[in-house]
């Protein structure tokens, strides 16, 4: 029951960024002083449309609720191990940009609640695992995500 309470917790963060920091971004992005590269990525963000940016997430969701239970059902149990250490350190990055900017961001509660959660069911569901196994399989979950993210920012386009 447990790999199932990952996509919960990935919607309620994700339902923050749809209703709040996506808005939020937007009225934000020119006064936020960040390196170029990122500012560059925020605007990638900005010129979405709610439409776009909500169909992202959804697939996004999709791909989670796939992993949890193909994890649930006994396979891939290392891809979704991999994917809630990407997603904490998704949380991890809210929290950075918070302190960066030193201003609230609307995601941050919501991403310390569900990381610290996601954190706790990764001791429970993976008590036995290597430090190192953990982090290998951190690095190709972040990867996934990001690749993943990536192809639906392209395929946002069509939207």
């Amino acid at each position: 029951m447990e790999y199932l309470i990952f996509p919960i917790l990935f919607m309620l963060h994700d339902f923050e960024e749809i209703i709040w920091g996506h808005p939020w971004l937007k009225r934000n992005v020119s006064s936020l002083q960040v390196p170029k590269f990122i500012k560059r990525m925020l605007v990638a963000v900005v010129n979405l449309s709610s439409k776009q940016f909500t169909l992202i997430v959804l697939e996004e969701f999709i791909c989670c609720i796939l992993i949890s239970l193909c994890a649930f059902w006994g396979r891939g149990k290392w891809l979704f191990l991999g994917i809630m250490i990407g997603y904490i350190l998704h949380c991890i990055m809210h929290v950075v940009q918070c302190i960066y900017i030193k201003r609230y961001i609307p995601l941050v509660i919501s991403a310390v609640i569900t990381g610290i959660v996601v954190g706790i069911l990764i001791f429970k569901l993976f008590r036995g695992v290597t430090f190192v196994k953990m982090i290998i399989d951190g690095l190709i979950g972040t990867f996934l995500i990001i690749t993943n993210i990536l192809f639906a920012f392209w395929c946002s386009k069509f939207f």
